[in-house]
């Protein structure tokens, strides 16, 4: 087992959760925000519900370190669709917000999505091991200890050494050992990974990397579609695709494959960049 301390809250109330940050950086993964929201919203939820979408906002930058405090609001709950709101804050300020739906299990399963061609996980190197030199944000520290990330396609940094660009990015993730057998885990961890390589085509796009240049880039809001019930105990590809950018902001939908080519689930993300002159200070 592993610890999935950044995955799980604890009930502190009729729907009032607290969870560890353990963040590395000075700012907390919003992918933690996402992954414990879901761990909340499950507890809340009748037993056998399965959580099918989450819409987020990130809307201030919370601090590593500090306990994160969740509460679910049910909004809706009829006989098989629901749906719940969620307030993350820190000292009672509020960091994150999200609307979660839940409902009973349905068999149906319709998609004509084609899982591109890539090699095998397998035959990959571990992208931490490859680039664990401090070039990713300080805040995937404890991303390290849950996946295992294989790029599938060149990754940020080749793209910059050979000067080229890319408008996406493909990524296996597996967890680094068997996760508990609990559904509301494996939603939780897949919640985590989404954010983890999801701007990668923005900066490719822009023939950036991490480490490299000064810029500033933020999650605003994540959409994630579960397409039915999730299993993280194999290797999944995470292909992502940058969108439009306007305005310091940038879009990237992204879809997640399982080993038998099914999508078990679908993102977008909008995120603040901004790219600084040498000399100048970035602000987040």
């Amino acid at each position: 087992m592993i610890s999935t301390a950044p995955l799980r809250v604890e009930r502190d109330g009729t729907h009032r959760f607290r969870g560890a940050s353990t963040s590395g950086g000075l700012r907390i993964f919003g992918g933690q925000l996402l992954a414990q929201s879901v761990a909340a919203t499950a507890q809340c939820a009748e037993p056998g519900d399965e959580v099918r979408s989450v819409q987020a906002a990130f809307v201030a930058q919370g601090e590593a370190g500090k306990p994160i405090d969740y509460i679910v609001n049910p909004v809706h709950v009829g006989t098989r669709l629901n749906r719940w709101a969620v307030t993350a804050a820190q000292r009672d300020t509020p960091i994150f917000t999200c609307s979660v739906s839940t409902q009973r299990p349905s068999g149906e399963y319709v998609d004509g999505s084609a899982m591109p061609e890539v090699a095998p996980a397998e035959l990959l190197p571990n992208a931490f091991d490859v680039f664990g030199d401090g070039t990713r944000p300080a805040e995937f520290g404890a991303a390290a200890e849950l996946f295992d990330v294989r790029y599938a396609a060149p990754s940020p940094w080749e793209h910059f050494a050979r000067g080229q660009r890319a408008m996406f990015a493909q990524a296996w993730f597996r967890p680094v050992a068997a996760l508990p057998d609990d559904p509301a885990m494996q939603y939780s961890a897949l919640a985590y990974a989404s954010d983890m390589t999801v701007f990668d085509s923005v900066l490719t796009s822009r023939g950036l990397c991490w480490g490299h240049g000064r810029m500033v880039i933020a999650a605003i809001e994540a959409n994630i579609s579960f397409h039915g019930p999730v299993r993280f105990d194999d290797w999944l590809l995470y292909v992502t695709e940058c969108g439009v950018q306007a305005g310091d902001r940038a879009g990237v939908t992204g879809r997640f494959f399982d080993m038998s080519g099914r999508v078990v689930a679908s993102t977008s993300y909008e995120c603040f960049i901004r790219v600084f002159r040498a000399g100048a200070t970035p602000r987040p």
